[in-house]
Order: C-alpha cells, then sequence, then structure tokens
C-alpha cells in the first residue's frame, strides 16, 4: 500500500486473489481499518456497495469484484486539523521537504531546517502558497475577459472617417490581440509578499498551510537597470549610492523614455515609482534621492504617445480650419437673417 501525498486522496484497486507485491491480506486489510473510512465494491453484474469501514468491518469478497477504499483524508479537512507539508529551500542549514503538525509556523519551519546560513538575505525570501495560486489564476483570468471584453468595445464603438485610419484601427486590434495572448501564457507563482525590511533577520510568524514553499536567496550583488536606457544590464552593487547614480551606470534614459513613470522593484516584492511622489506642479519626485539596495531593478519605461511635431501642428491646422468654417457660417446666417 502507498500513500503518495499528505491530505490528499489515495485508492487501491484490487481483485479477490490478488494481492499487493509483498503484501499479504491481513497487512491490507489492517492498513485500511486504520486509514480508510469508505469502500465502495462493484460486482460483476455492475452494482456498486457502499461500506462504512468502521461500522461494517470486513466485507465478503466474491470473485470478480472490484474494491476501491478512499482514504480519510481524502475529505477536504480544516486546515488546523492538516498536517503541513511544506519544503525550504536556499540559504538554511538543512534545505529539505518537511511535514510539521498542523499548527506549526513559518518560525517552526525554519527551526527545523536548522536557521539560516551566513549568506542569508531574509529580506528577499519568497514564500509561495498553492490557495494563493489558485486565487491569483481565478482573478488574472476575470482581469484578462474584462480586458477583452473592453477592446472589443472600444472597437465596434470607433469610426473609420478613411482608409488610413482604418488601417491604424486594424493594426491596434491585431497589436491587441497579441498583448492578450502575452498575457494569457502568463503563469501565476502564488507568492505572497511579506514585505520584510531590509533590517529585519528573522521571517515573520505566519501560519503554515499544506503546500507551502520558502526560498530564502544568497545576498545579491548586483542591481538591474532596465528599459529605456542606453545600456540595460546588471551592475556591481554601488553601496551608499542612489537610484540616480544606478541610472547613470546605464547611461541615462533614452529620448524616447517616460522618464515620469520610472519605478523601482525591491527584492521584497516593495515597487516605488517616481508618479507617488510626484505632485501636482513638480513630476520629478524624489525617486532619484532614495538609496539603492542589493537586488534592485530599476525599469525606466518607453513613452508611448509619441507623436511628432509635424502630426501635432497638421491637428491644429485642422482644427483652426474647421472653426473658422463654422465661425464663417454663422457670420453669414446672421447677415442674412
Amino acid at each position: 500500500m502507498q500513500v503518495r501525498e499528505a491530505n490528499q486522496r489515495e485508492a487501491y484497486e484490487a481483485n479477490e486473489g490478488e494481492e499487493e507485491p509483498g503484501t499479504s491480506p491481513t497487512e491490507i486489510w489492517g492498513f485500511l481499518r486504520a486509514h480508510v473510512t469508505v469502500l465502495t465494491l462493484a460486482r460483476n453484474a455492475g452494482r456498486v456497495v457502499q461500506s462504512q469501514m468502521l461500522a461494517d468491518g470486513r466485507p465478503a469478497l466474491a470473485s470478480g469484484d472490484a474494491l476501491r477504499a478512499f482514504s480519510a483524508v481524502s475529505v477536504a479537512l480544516s486546515t488546523q486539523q492538516q498536517s503541513k507539508r511544506v519544503r525550504i529551500e536556499g540559504e538554511v542549514r538543512r534545505p529539505a521537504d518537511y511535514v510539521l503538525p498542523a499548527d506549526s509556523s513559518v518560525r517552526d519551519a525554519m527551526q527545523a531546517a536548522g536557521g539560516f546560513t551566513e549568506a542569508a538575505f531574509v529580506c528577499a525570501a519568497e514564500f509561495t502558497r498553492l490557495s494563493e495560486q489558485r486565487t491569483q489564476r481565478e482573478n488574472y483570468e476575470r482581469a484578462l475577459r474584462d480586458l477583452e471584453t473592453d477592446i472589443t468595445r472600444a472597437a465596434g464603438s470607433q469610426r473609420v472617417s478613411s482608409a488610413e485610419t482604418a488601417a491604424v484601427l486594424q493594426a491596434h486590434n491585431v497589436s491587441s490581440e497579441r498583448l492578450v495572448g502575452r498575457l494569457r501564457s502568463l503563469r501565476q507563482t502564488g507568492r505572497v509578499g511579506p514585505q520584510i525590511a531590509p533590517n529585519i533577520t528573522e521571517l515573520p510568524d505566519l501560519a503554515l498551510e499544506d503546500g507551502d514553499r520558502v526560498y530564502i536567496p544568497a545576498r545579491p550583488t548586483t542591481v538591474g537597470v532596465f528599459g529605456s536606457v542606453f545600456n540595460a544590464a546588471s551592475y556591481l552593487y554601488p553601496p551608499g549610492r542612489s537610484i540616480e547614480d544606478c541610472l547613470k551606470l546605464a547611461g541615462g534614459p533614452t529620448k524616447g523614455a517616460d522618464e515620469s513613470s520610472v519605478f523601482v522593484v525591491r527584492t521584497n516584492g516593495d515597487v516605488v515609482s517616481s508618479r507617488q511622489s510626484a505632485g501636482w506642479f513638480s513630476r520629478s519626485g524624489t525617486l532619484g534621492r532614495l538609496g539603492a539596495e542589493p537586488g534592485d531593478t530599476l525599469v525606466v519605461p518607453e513613452e508611448l504617445d509619441k507623436t511628432t511635431f509635424l502630426q501635432t501642428a497638421k491637428d491644429w491646422t485642422l482644427l483652426l480650419y474647421q472653426l473658422g468654417v463654422g465661425a464663417a457660417g454663422i457670420q453669414s446666417a446672421l447677415r442674412r437673417a
């Protein structure tokens, strides 16, 4: 008899006269009495009989019967009653899979793994959970469906006045479909962001769930600068430098960069954006003076609304022409009156 995974269904099927290799009928029935609550018995005629294991004892089997046993833990128990199977990886003394008691926490798991090593970077710990992964997947699919509905509604409400406008709208619809396809290919990790400060050396005392995974990375030695910069790459972490200094390492933003939307992703999951500190009369903010931390990722987005001077002048000329024609029509009508 083999149980593959804690808190999940396990079944054993056998016909009368057949034995599992290396297991006697007495041992099989002993295991069933200890771990099984419900049995289903299928006769040759196709009739299925359900038996309560603890109440009925050992059912009498006939030739050709098929017996299916359902484990007691196949029922969705309360999280307070389930054993916690967790995986601890990274910079710990004894990385492995552990099965812990029902009331265990993250600190209990770290104690079972022997604690952190000297190279552990605790604030960047990755904590993933299966239940959160399912929730994230459902919410992400719902958001994608709403996005597809909005794109379809916007495409149907736009008016086409020329062949040039029709070609632009068609290209926009094609790019939108490709974007949705790329977004749909992304997979959710189920990461839970504890948002640990850099000066903290212990994980928060969170309650564990079955299937949790904790990964403790080593202390990074680089910072990444990506996006619309002259030399996007990872650079050695400069102690005591600011975000603006890290941006200068990559040559600074290019001409097509959107400098008002620069943001930094911290190793603990925090995101700091220049728009968070920018005011109504100032778009610079204080992001450039923010101190850099090891493992930071600085992203400089590309300016999407790229309108040339000639296009702007053309639009204004057309608007002024239409206003002039309208004013002339109103003046002519007033003279006739």
